[in-house]
């Protein structure tokens, strides 16, 4: 990459807005408005930043000043500076750049860094199909000097189609419901659950349900699924990895049932204290006191205190497993 930038002045329409800026859409806004009334009275103060366009078109590609360019065309002034990068003619390199010089400005949210980064993705792909999401997390990461987790982050935002896309661009929905939804539901399921489980719902299905729900209301807050990957643990460390998996269809099917609901009939039908892989020492003391009440009602050597006395030996066995658990979690 060659040292040598200038500035001068061209005219609105010798510039070309760049397809690969997130960000690139026409809106009209408060800050919009008055970008262009003082652009009417004072110009385009603060230059553009382009590169020159080696190919058919207009002289230059836009890398940095949407708003300013779109203000500019709006008001017909005659002409704006730009500051003219040399850079590589190139997509890659072209798309590196503007994606630094925003990230360095923090003016792009999570969805607008997810859908620059798509580009790298495709990049990627195209020259090896065949290549695991991790190594294309740290090609990116690479790339772009973001830390690993942002990028694994921001590439699950990409899973998501485009119309939810788009709402989180606009506001509608939070950004961390789709990495929650993504990292602790649809991947833990993924992983854990039988291959039967998306015969019935595909990901994208799975996905699109549970962003109606959180539209409703009925996720909670943006970390409403954060249990769920020790949930997974402890159900399958007691070979019950089917009640997940029957509860989770239900969260799925039924728009009024909650995560909140999932939790709940979860701890009931695996029936221990807490759905994280361990017992407290609270919740154990809580059963033994509570059997010991039992033994205290009626007498144990009366026949028609059977039925009660399988169900206390259950309670035991219960109690058994749960002592096991905490054993084994240390």
């Amino acid at each position: 990459m060659s040292k040598k930038e200038n500035i001068k002045l061209v005219s609105p329409e010798d510039i070309d807005f760049n397809p690969n800026n997130p960000r690139g859409q026409d809106y009209e806004d408060k800050d919009s408005i008055a970008l262009e009334e003082s652009i009417r009275q004072y110009g385009v103060m603060v230059p553009l930043i382009v590169y020159e366009n080696d190919k058919k078109g207009r002289p230059y590609i836009l890398l940095d000043g949407e708003r300013r360019l779109r203000a500019a065309q709006k008001v017909k002034t005659g002409s704006v500076p730009i500051h003219i990068l040399d850079i590589k003619r190139d997509k890659n390199e072209g798309l590196k750049r503007m994606f630094q010089i925003h990230m360095l400005r923090e003016q792009w949210e999570p969805m607008a860094q997810a859908q620059a980064l798509k580009f790298y993705v495709d990049l990627i792909k195209k020259d090896n199909k065949s290549i695991a999401d991790m190594e294309v997390t740290n090609k990116i990461s690479e790339i772009t000097k973001m830390d690993k987790k942002t990028v694994e982050d921001r590439l699950r935002l990409l899973r998501f189609d485009k119309d939810t896309q788009e709402k989180v661009l606009e506001n509608k929905i939070d950004d961390s419901y789709l990495v929650q939804i993504e990292q602790n539901f649809v991947e833990q399921l993924d992983k854990n659950v039988s291959r039967n489980f998306f015969r019935d719902y595909s990901k994208d299905e799975i996905r699109k349900k549970l962003i109606e729900k959180a539209e409703k209301g009925l996720l909670g807050t943006t970390r409403a699924f954060f249990w769920v990957p020790d949930a997974i643990m402890t159900c399958k460390k007691l070979n019950k990895i089917e009640i997940f998996a029957s509860s989770a269809k239900k969260l799925i099917e039924d728009i009024e049932y909650t995560v909140e609901d999932l939790k709940n009939d979860l701890a009931k039908k695996v029936q221990i204290q807490t759905l994280t892989g361990k017992v407290t020492s609270r919740g154990l003391i809580k059963n033994i006191n509570k059997l010991c009440s039992q033994l205290s009602e009626f007498d144990m050597s009366k026949e028609s205190n059977k039925k009660k006395k399988d169900g206390i030996v259950l309670f035991l066995k219960k109690l058994r497993d749960a002592i096991d658990q905490i054993i084994k979690n240390g």
